[in-house]
C-alpha cells in the first residue's frame, strides 16, 4: 500500500465554488485547476484498504502531469474501465441507473463503509478511478457536496449552503464549472420559478436580478431590494429599464423552444452579452437538437456545452455574444 504521507485527490469536472473558497481559506496550493482536473492534499486513509489494490495504475512518466496529452489521454483511456470495475465489484458508490433516490443512497453508503470511507450519507458520489503518477495517488471523483473526511483538517465542516429550491443548488455547480462571473452584473432570470437561481445569482454578487415568471417569487427574495420581480410568463419578458449583462434561463420546455424564448428576449434587451440556458431533453429525438460548440444563432457562439450528471435528461449552455 501507499507509504506516501501526502496524497492528492482529482476532482473530475465536478466542483463548486466552495472548493475554491476552501483552498484559498487554507491556503493550499493546487498542482492544477482546469476543465479536468482539480488537485489538492487529501487525506491518506482513503487508500487504506485492501479493495483498492486492484484499482491503482502506474502511469508512465511524463515530464508534466497538467499539461501532457498522452497524460490526459491515458487517463481517459482507463477511467471508464475502472468505473466498469468499481460498479462490477460494488467496491464504491457509482452511477446505477437501478437505483434512485433513499435506495441509492443505502447502497453507496453500506458500499462505502467497507472501505472505511465516509461519505456524505445525503448525496450520491462516483469515484471512478485512481491512478499512480510519479509515486503519487490520484482518484477522480465527483460528487455535488464534498465531505471533510478527504481533507486533512478535521475541524472542517464542509456542507452545501441551503438553498430556496433544488435548482439553486444546480446553479452553484454551474456557475463553477461554466466559468460564469456574475459579481456586480444585471442579470435578467428567465423563468425563475420560486427563485432558486435567483438566489445563488444574489449570493455571487449579482448587481440586481430582474426574476420573470408568473409563479410567485419567494417572498424573501421580493422583498430584497436588489431584486425586481416581473410576474409574466418567460416568453412575454418585457425590455427591462435597465442594460442586461446576462440572461439565465432554466424552464421545462423542449430545447429549441427554450431557446426561442431566451433569442426572444434578447432581441428586446440588445446589452446582454453572457448567457446560461437550460436544454432538457423531453424525448429521445430532443438530443439532437442541442447545439454543442460553436456558432450558435448571429452573433452568438456556444462557449460550453456541459450534462447535468445529475439528470441524465438535462444539458447546459453556456452563450457568448460574439464580438
Amino acid at each position: 500500500m501507499p507509504s506516501e504521507k501526502k496524497l492528492l485527490i482529482a476532482y473530475n469536472n465536478h466542483f463548486s465554488r466552495k472548493v475554491h473558497e476552501y483552498v484559498k481559506k487554507k491556503k493550499l496550493k493546487p498542482l492544477f485547476l482546469g476543465e479536468h482536473h482539480f488537485l489538492v492534499k487529501a487525506n491518506p486513509k482513503i487508500f487504506e484498504n485492501e479493495t483498492i489494490r486492484p484499482f491503482l495504475i502506474h502511469a508512465q512518466e511524463v515530464k508534466s502531469f497538467t499539461n501532457d496529452k498522452k497524460m490526459r489521454a491515458h487517463i481517459a483511456k482507463h477511467a471508464q474501465q475502472m468505473g466498469n470495475d468499481a460498479h462490477a465489484l460494488r467496491a464504491w458508490s457509482v452511477d446505477d441507473a437501478k437505483l434512485s433516490g433513499r435506495d441509492m443512497e443505502v447502497k453507496n453508503g453500506i458500499a462505502l463503509e467497507k472501505m472505511g470511507v465516509k461519505m456524505n450519507p445525503t448525496q450520491n458520489h462516483n469515484m471512478w478511478f485512481i491512478l499512480r503518477y510519479k509515486k503519487k495517488y490520484y482518484a477522480s471523483v465527483k460528487p455535488f457536496s464534498l465531505d471533510e473526511h478527504f481533507f486533512p483538517y478535521k475541524d472542517n465542516k464542509f456542507t452545501e449552503k441551503e438553498t430556496i429550491t433544488r435548482s439553486g443548488k444546480k446553479l452553484q455547480y454551474l456557475l463553477a464549472t461554466l466559468d460564469v462571473n456574475p459579481q456586480n452584473k444585471v442579470i435578467a432570470d428567465l423563468g425563475c420559478g420560486s427563485g432558486g437561481w435567483t438566489e445563488a445569482l444574489l449570493e455571487r454578487g449579482a448587481k440586481h436580478i430582474f426574476a420573470i415568471d408568473k409563479t410567485i417569487l419567494d417572498t424573501k427574495l421580493q422583498k430584497n431590494k436588489r431584486v425586481t420581480y416581473i410576474p409574466k410568463k418567460a416568453e412575454d419578458a418585457p425590455k427591462i429599464p435597465q442594460k442586461v449583462d446576462i440572461v439565465v434561463c432554466d424552464i421545462n420546455v423542449n430545447p429549441e423552444h427554450a431557446r426561442k424564448i431566451l433569442f426572444q428576449f434578447i432581441r428586446k434587451n440588445p446589452s446582454a452579452n453572457e448567457a446560461i440556458i437550460t436544454q432538457k431533453v423531453m424525448g429521445g429525438k430532443d438530443l439532437s437538437l442541442i447545439p454543442r460548440k460553436g456558432i450558435l444563432k448571429g452573433k452568438w457562439h456556444v462557449k460550453t456545452a456541459t450534462n447535468a450528471w445529475w439528470a441524465r435528461r438535462e444539458y447546459y449552455l453556456h452563450l457568448i455574444k460574439r464580438k
